[in-house]
């Protein structure tokens, strides 16, 4: 249905139309009818115009507000006040109406809103909750976490001895006042205030995060920071005139928009646009990891396989996890021991073994590679076996084979878990893979196991050392994607690569 041929419809219908209908076929036909408005009252909503960026963005988030309100004035205008009965009112002009309103609305929201970062608490993030701090004696405090610290602490001097208790009250008191300067944990990825540290060594305080070591051996991080709205308040609007009011409107709001503002949830047109940059930088990542890969192609280097399946790795994480791999290609800082690296090594294992077997061609003869630890391949040290203890979900890297290289040579200590073959349960002798959530070079994490449970681990172990057999492919190749990557999105090199 086009044009007017909605409105007859809806007029026919109007004594035995349902809600169900409403989203069926009435507003996906309301939407392609006002479809030439949207262009002129989302450019006024959100004060773009056609040629500015984001204007497309623009109209796609008032098209879907629209929805909703289109939805909400249909159901009055057949239900609530049953206005088809009536026949001066025109559906068509009731539904104009609703839109310029909506139009007007979010203007005038948007210009209200000049928003401000500022620091928020990094552990009341975590359950989506947003707290911003304060200053106080040069740290920050969070009254979210004091408030509920005294509490428990409260309980805890009233005999409550409950071991979890305790640990929360470690963890709430650990934020409740903290420093500015923070660092990245090398397990979870989250910041760590350094005002946790003592005598330089530090330990993750989140739960089940078991990081720990000397704080300089860390990168730093900056602290988690929120959308706030930085303008005078007024308690009610209405004390301006109309001409007073579109005059200081940009400067002053009420308190119902302030609060309102410091929702944890973005508006739709916040989340269009992360949405849409994260759909341009995965694409962009895709396009560059398919033109490298053709180059690795036409080569006929002995290494060819493994290039070209880390790239098919890197491609299938990307599918995987989209917003993981934005960050560990489109973004300059990264560490080593991120355990997305280890995922895509794994992922890479996994194609590498269902690969074979295949024939490699170096030093001018043919070569068969049988095995995941055939020395040509350079990709697994050897198969490692060791003994340990499941400790709260954890089964700890102890393999014993050590990495001592360089031109000094350098103990790198134990061999990282390459790849998992499996667990042994060692208490009921039976195998428990499927209890195996997921591991990383250092750790595997399990559940349904109890802690203490004693465990044989047997895995294809490689050095611990990021520069060394299979994990060359790794870093050199995220190196020559993240050059790519940067330049296509500031046109210019970068002037350092890691």
């Amino acid at each position: 249905m086009i044009k007017e041929e909605i409105f007859d419809e809806l007029k026919k219908k109007s004594a035995i139309l349902k809600e169900s209908d409403f989203n069926e076929w009435v507003i996906p036909s309301l939407i392609k009818y006002y479809n030439s408005k949207f262009k002129y009252l989302g450019g006024h909503a959100y004060n773009l115009k056609p040629y500015e960026r984001g204007f497309d963005l623009a109209i796609n988030s008032f098209k879907e507000q629209s929805k909703e309100k289109l939805h909400s004035a249909l159901n009055t205008y057949f239900f609530k006040k049953e206005h088809w009965k009536d026949s001066n009112r025109n559906l068509n002009a009731y539904l104009n109406i609703t839109l310029k309103n909506l139009s007007s609305a979010i203007y005038w929201e948007n210009k209200a809103s000049k928003k401000t970062s500022k620091l928020v608490c990094p552990l009341c993030k975590e359950s989506n909750r947003r707290e911003y701090l304060h200053a106080e004696n040069k740290k920050l405090r969070c009254d979210n976490c004091t408030k509920k610290s005294e509490d428990i602490l409260s309980e805890i001097r009233k005999g409550n001895n409950n071991h979890n208790l305790q640990q929360e009250f470690i963890i709430l008191s650990a934020f409740s006042l903290h420093s500015s300067e923070g660092i990245r944990c090398y397990g979870c990825m989250k910041f760590i205030p350094k005002s946790l540290a003592k005598d330089d060594f530090i330990t993750c305080p989140y739960e089940k995060c078991d990081e720990f070591g000397d704080i300089n051996l860390f990168l730093k991080m900056s602290h988690p920071r929120g959308f706030a709205v930085r303008q005078d308040l007024s308690l009610d609007r209405e004390f301006a005139s109309d001409r007073e009011f579109a005059s200081v409107r940009s400067s002053v709001t009420t308190l119902h928009d302030y609060l309102k503002s410091n929702s944890i949830n973005s508006n739709s047109f916040d989340l269009m646009e992360m949405k849409s940059d994260l759909s341009f930088k995965v694409n962009l990542i895709k396009e560059v990891i398919d033109s490298q890969k053709d180059t690795v192609k036409r080569s006929d280097k002995s290494t060819k396989v493994q290039k070209l399946l880390m790239y098919d790795a890197m491609w299938e994480m990307t599918e995987e996890v989209p917003g993981d791999m934005v960050r560990y290609l489109c973004h300059r800082k990264f560490l080593s021991s991120d355990p997305l690296q280890a995922k895509i090594f794994q992922k890479y294992g996994n194609l590498l073994e269902n690969y074979l077997p295949f024939t490699m061609i170096k030093g001018g003869r043919e070569i068969d590679i049988m095995s995941l630890t055939a020395p040509e391949l350079s990709s697994f040290s050897g198969v490692s076996e060791y003994e340990s203890k499941v400790d709260s979900d954890i089964i700890p890297n102890e393999t014993k084979e050590e990495y001592i290289g360089g031109r000094k040579y350098k103990n790198y200590g134990p061999c990282f878990i390459g790849k998992l073959i499996s667990v042994y349960n060692l208490k009921t002798n039976e195998f428990v893979n499927e209890n195996v959530v997921e591991y990383t070079f250092s750790k595997i994490i399990v559940r349904d196991l109890e802690s203490g449970t004693p465990v044989k681990v047997t895995h294809f172990r490689i050095p611990s050392h990021y520069e060394m057999e299979g994990m060359v492919f790794l870093q050199r190749i995220r190196r020559k994607l993240v050059d790519s990557i940067y330049f296509r999105l500031n046109n210019k090199k970068r002037e350092m690569s890691r």
